[in-house]
């Protein structure tokens, strides 16, 4: 016989190591499976208990109805027994054929329905005192007239409070009524008389338990309803997140790489021309093309901001959407438009060879957000009259601050009458920036009207109020920058 014939080789016995280990690992796992069964058992239980504990805040319709119907039936037994009582009714009858004790025991009777009123909130003192009730009545043979007292007591303790005060319930529950089986005998005997008594309690200890199981369920499932939508509006950040750093990377890359090209065009040309309208133009074309490119810096680092800003309300789940309003800063502070800064603008549309006319009466509102709103709307206005007017002429524009806190925007274009154009004499109707504007007017309580209002003149007007905060204060009234009206 060859040698390796001889006894398990090398790797046989390895083998057989790790088959034996491994079954031994499966029978420990085998053996740890029941454990760990009951200790996640366990928690599932104490959440069940605890989860129930919670008392409403008010009576709910379900108790004052069951404190009703147990009222109700108590009242009826006291008065049968006391106006058609018979010698069957035991000591009852005979209790309650002197006016005294008619009164105790109807007093007793009644009584221990009213008492159910506070089981809400007291679960186990109200429990406790009907037990003393239902033995003493046990005591005198009268247990029948307080049990059903003695019973919504039982399911109240058991539906709602910790699990202490239920095992002290229905401690206290089987206690008395072992004293009731023994201390009034009955011609059933008294196994059957415990038995009955007991399997009234499991009854309504059963019920008990089911209706704490739906609170509980119910308890759960409004959990689970709260975190789905928490998680649908931490979804719905992500994805405005999301699209504002598209629309900063868009405005960017596009709005901000077209105003460099024009500045540097601009600047190329400036003072190579030889005519000083021309030179002037330019100068004009820089100076726009500058101020819009600062807008879109302003405008880009305030989509950066809120994007931060809601991340970390997302984090503390304390986020809320923000909508835009004349009394909140939109993006940065320093994005802001100031009162004075209408000024370079008009001169600007004056280069153009457009009458601008241009007044103010009235005391300036400190509010910063006021100011630029106020100057947002005249802007568009002015943007539009230039962009859609045929031959523009005239252009008016006024603020009227008022005492209450409102300014009265107007802006008033006038260009060629029909007959000397092409085209419309007047502005087409708006695109989406008047809308805009428009419900950020409004939700400051104002109110803006845009149309035709001759046949070659357009008017815009808006009554925007400040908001009392002035935390968010502009420089002092009339700013320093103090320029001539163009």
């Amino acid at each position: 016989m060859s040698s390796y014939e001889i006894g398990p080789r090398p790797n046989d016995t390895n083998r057989r190591k790790e088959w034996l280990h491994g079954r031994g690992e499966m029978s420990e796992q085998t053996r740890r499976t029941p454990r760990s069964s009951v200790q996640t058992l366990w928690p599932s239980l104490g959440d069940w208990v605890q989860q129930s504990t919670l008392a409403p805040a008010r009576p709910t319709i379900g108790a004052i109805v069951s404190v009703l119907l147990c009222t109700s039936y108590q009242t009826l037994l006291a008065t049968r027994l006391l106006f058609a009582g018979t010698t069957l009714d035991g000591n009852a009858y005979t209790y309650t054929r002197v006016w005294y004790g008619a009164l105790i025991v109807a007093s007793i009777t009644i009584g221990a329905a009213v008492l159910l009123i506070w089981r809400s909130r007291q679960p186990l003192a109200v429990l406790l005192i009907e037990c003393v009730l239902y033995a003493t009545a046990s005591a005198v043979g009268m247990s029948n007239y307080l049990l059903f007292p003695l019973l919504f007591a039982l399911f109240s303790c058991v539906a709602r409070p910790t699990a202490w005060q239920v095992a002290a319930g229905l401690g206290s529950v089987w206690a008395v009524m072992t004293f009731s089986a023994f201390a009034s005998p009955t011609s059933a005997g008294f196994a059957l008389e415990y038995l009955g008594q007991l399997l009234t309690a499991l009854a309504t200890t059963a019920m008990a338990v089911a209706a704490r199981s739906v609170h509980s369920w119910q308890r759960s499932r409004k959990h689970v309803l709260e975190g789905e939508r928490r998680s649908q509006r931490l979804a719905r950040q992500r994805d405005r997140a999301v699209s504002r750093t598209r629309i900063a990377a868009e405005l960017h890359d596009s709005v901000g790489h077209g105003l460099t090209t024009i500045i540097a065009l601009a600047e190329g040309l400036a003072g190579t021309t030889g005519d000083p309208d021309v030179d002037e133009a330019l100068a004009g074309i820089n100076t726009v093309a500058r101020e819009s490119l600062e807008d879109t810096r302003h405008a880009v680092r305030a989509l950066a901001d809120t994007e931060d800003e809601g991340e970390e309300n997302a984090g503390s789940e304390l986020a809320t959407d923000r909508s835009p309003s004349g009394d909140a800063p939109r993006g940065s502070v320093t994005s802001l438009h100031k009162w004075a800064e209408i000024l370079p603008m008009l001169g600007r549309v004056r280069a153009l060879g457009v009458t601008v006319v241009f007044t103010e009466t009235g005391r300036r509102s400190p509010n910063m957000c006021h100011a630029d709103l106020c100057f947002a709307v005249t802007r568009e206005a002015v943007t539009n009259a230039i962009r859609h007017s045929d031959g523009l002429r005239q252009l008016a524009v006024s603020w009227d601050h008022e005492a209450d806190r409102a300014t009265t925007v107007t802006v008033r274009s006038i260009a060629d009458p029909p007959a000397k154009t092409t085209g419309c004499s007047a502005p087409s109707p708006p695109g989406t920036g008047l809308r805009r504007l428009q419900l950020a007017v409004e939700e400051t309580g104002g109110t803006m009207s845009y149309g035709q209002a001759t046949d070659d003149e357009w008017v815009v007007r808006a009554v925007v109020r400040a908001a009392s905060d002035t935390a968010l204060a502009a420089p002092p009234n009339r700013s320093d920058l103090r320029e001539e009206n163009p």
